[in-house]
């Protein structure tokens, strides 16, 4: 086989490839707007942090299509970040691995459990000095165990309910014995981030 006609073949293999992943894409856009009551936005990323100080990604998404600050970025994974800047035609966005909870202005995520609405409540945040995601402040009662999805509850108006966040590693007694703790892994993978979804929350202050 030619040089040239590898080329040809691999890149006939990577489209249909890329052909697949959008319509596995599409599908889980209009399962979500079909489930909850928001829009979504596909984005291209259009800058990945590479700076270990900078870990922040850019997208082609701005405030001439709607996107604000706050708004939740996923794909068909999970949960990637938070909106943390806007410009006319890009936004900056904010990796839930990088929302210090030390910092002061960390908005905290409201979570819960995926079948398990009614009985679990918890904070998720990011524990960067352990380098873990935790999901805290878990009643001792609950009923978390490994494997359980934990996706966002809704509550406290920052982010939508049911965007999946993770999966529970671990779960153990939390500060003084009165509530429990769970270490999560993140369900969204941070290392090939194409094409990402601006999940477009109705605005409350319109009528």
């Amino acid at each position: 086989m030619s040089p040239c006609t590898r080329r040809i073949r691999s890149a006939t293999t990577g489209s249909r490839a890329r052909t697949s992943v959008t319509k596995k894409e599409l599908e889980f856009k209009q399962r979500q707007e079909q489930l909850f009551n928001y829009k979504q936005v596909i984005a291209q990323v259009i800058a990945s942090g590479s700076n270990p100080y900078d870990k922040t990604i850019k997208i082609d998404q701005g405030a001439h299509d709607g996107v604000k600050a706050g708004m939740a970025v996923v794909t068909v994974d999970g949960l990637v970040g938070l909106v943390s800047k806007v410009s006319e035609f890009t936004s900056t966005v904010m990796p839930i691995t990088e929302l210090d909870s030390a910092a002061p202005d960390t908005l905290q995520i409201s979570a819960t459990v995926s079948g398990k609405e009614q009985q679990v409540f918890g904070i998720v945040d990011y524990d960067k000095e352990n380098g873990v995601m935790r999901m805290s402040k878990i009643d001792e009662n609950a009923n978390v165990a490994e494997g359980d999805t934990v996706v966002t509850s809704g509550m406290g108006g920052v982010l939508p309910k049911g965007l999946v966040i993770g999966k529970v590693l671990s779960n153990q007694v939390g500060d003084f014995g009165l509530t429990h703790t769970a270490t999560i892994q993140p369900a969204a993978k941070f290392d090939h981030l194409y094409e990402v979804f601006v999940v477009m929350t109705p605005d409350p202050d319109k009528p």
